[in-house]
């Protein structure tokens, strides 16, 4: 049985596969996928059908019956680092900000402890020569920073976690 974390509008669900059955967040569903194209998916979860198109546009969504959902996988380097690096208080008052894009950390302008305000440049990666600088959303204390200069990074690698 093979398990994901995905983020769905930023909620978390754990979801472990066997064969046709799904644990969904720790409750079993018997479902059956069939694919349409490439994008397009009919899904019957317990008797009930669902319409699902996938689409990349600044990130993965999907159009479920007419609602659409941002979705992000948990890479298991993201669920290890979360789980050794943040306790149970500090996950409801940190963030943490992940790479947009893969690329090159060019530069890294703060370090561990220092005070930052929203919207402050953090760090910068480049990719495809041009450089991105990554600001946060979030004004706090800069908690880790996961990378260093001259560090590679994939798309999702987590970069810094602000308190």
């Amino acid at each position: 049985m093979s398990s994901t974390l995905f983020y769905i509008d930023d909620k978390p669900y754990t979801v472990e596969e066997h064969n046709s059955i799904i644990r969904l967040n720790g409750t079993l569903y018997d479902v059956n996928i069939k694919q349409l194209t490439d994008e397009e998916y009919s899904v019957i979860v317990d008797g009930e059908t669902y319409h699902i198109f996938f689409h990349n546009s600044n990130g993965v969504y999907a159009t479920i019956n007419n609602r659409t959902f941002r979705i992000r996988e948990h890479s298991l380097r993201e669920q290890l680092a979360e789980r050794f690096l943040q306790t149970a208080d500090e996950h409801a008052y940190s963030v943490t900000f992940y790479a947009p894009m893969p690329g090159l950390v060019t530069k890294v302008n703060v370090h561990q402890g220092k005070n930052v305000n929203e919207g402050d440049g953090i760090l910068v990666v480049e990719a495809m020569k041009m450089e991105s600088e990554i600001r946060t959303s979030k004004a706090g204390v800069v908690k880790k920073i996961f990378v260093n200069e001259k560090q590679t990074v994939e798309k999702g690698d987590p970069l810094f976690t602000i308190e």
